[in-house]
């Protein structure tokens, strides 16, 4: 049959084919969804540091005292790394406690410092720590005071909303949407008593997350973060286990990145570490150790499906640039420029509105607020 078609009609078909098929080629490449980044920035357990602490360092290996973290710093540390531009896809997560009951500020206005600092620094997320479920730790009251007269206010993710120091509005999970990203945040509650002894997360924990984060990817939630009150170890086990799981971020006390040492910090490992499962999907793990000293961001660089493609990102070892130099001779400056260069140092100037905030708090208290009063193990 072919043989009855003129031999120019064949070939200008083949060419109107050839031309479709390169056109369709060149529209697909250029409308086709490309890999995009999710940030996640996140602290562990701000523990009522409202005000920067000292902090023995060094550089060049000479001895410095730097001041550190604080909730004006980090603050300031948040908006340099446009954590609040909304131009692109970010997450702040806050895992571990917000306040120490045995501070000043939680012993003199029982978390109303502590709130009045979240409130300003708009957290998406808040996973409190074990403590937060004794009897008379006093989070529900603490709760109560976020996002008062309208401001911004962390949903509080937990496991287990029946006991009386949790709020009524505590919830396993919260989605969020991202410069129209759908983004879950999963809370994942490791054993404390572990210890070793066993898997640092429960068998029956790891399932109800498993469940919750197939719940949320059939409702076209893209990324899954878990959120984890446990140590290094139930981080990576909740990443190897939860195949749905894109990044888990815990509130361990354990820092990561290696360049840390070079500050005289020790480091478990590289920021953030990477977790790839017997099928080949892989997950992120990052931990924020010494309270509100240290800045994580992680980013998920993500396929159009949600797939992590690779992990990256970095801590901020946050000071606000007073720095005095221990023996050092005539290198004073040389070992400041040190410091400003290091990769992990970032040298900030105090949010003014929240230092004015909690300097009306910190009038207040007498004594030296550095320390804490006393310790009970009882209530008070």
């Amino acid at each position: 049959m072919n043989e009855k078609i003129p031999v120019f009609a064949r070939v200008c078909a083949g060419l109107l084919i050839g031309a479709a098929c390169a056109g369709y080629f060149v529209y697909a490449q250029f409308f086709a969804e490309k890999p995009w980044v999710l940030t996640v920035f996140h602290v562990n357990s701000f523990s009522s540091r409202l005000e920067p602490s000292r902090e023995a360092l060094t550089a060049g290996g000479v001895n410095i005292t730097a001041e550190t973290g604080g909730a004006a710093i980090l603050k300031s540390e948040l908006d340099s790394l446009g954590a609040y531009s909304g131009r692109k896809p970010a997450i702040l997560l806050s895992t571990g406690m917000p306040y120490d009951t045995l501070s000043p500020f939680y012993g003199s206005y029982h978390g109303e410092a502590e709130a009045a600092a979240y409130n300003s620094i708009c957290f998406d997320a808040l996973l409190p720590g074990r403590e937060a479920y004794e009897e008379g730790s006093g989070f529900a009251d603490f709760a109560s005071r976020l996002g008062v007269s309208g401001k911004c206010a962390p949903s509080v993710l937990s496991g287990d909303t029946s006991g009386d120091s949790m709020p009524m509005s505590a919830v396993r999970y919260k989605a969020f949407e991202k410069n129209g990203r759908k983004i879950g945040v999963i809370a994942l509650h490791a054993d404390g008593k572990a210890s070793g002894k066993g898997e640092p997360v429960p068998a029956d924990e790891l399932s109800a997350v498993s469940r919750t984060a197939e719940t949320l990817r059939k409702k076209g939630i893209g990324v899954i973060i878990i959120a984890s009150d446990g140590d290094l170890a139930a981080a990576k086990q909740a990443a190897r286990k939860i195949r749905e799981a894109d990044a888990v971020v815990s509130s361990g006390d354990t820092i990561l990145g290696n360049d840390f040492r070079d500050l005289g910090l020790p480091s478990e490992g590289p920021y953030p570490l990477t977790v790839r499962r017997a099928d080949g999907s892989m997950a992120c793990v990052s931990l924020a150790g010494r309270s509100a000293e240290i800045l994580g961001e992680l980013r998920l660089r993500l396929d159009s499906d949600g797939n992590v493609l690779s992990c990256g990102g970095s801590p901020h070892l946050m000071l606000n640039g007073s720095i005095m130099v221990e023996d050092s001779g005539d290198k004073n400056d040389e070992v400041r420029r040190a410091v400003a260069r290091h990769i992990y140092a970032d040298l900030l100037k105090p949010d003014r509105a929240l230092s004015e905030t909690v300097a009306k708090y910190s009038s207040s208290i007498p004594g030296n607020r550095s320390e804490r009063i006393t310790e009970s193990r009882g209530l008070y």
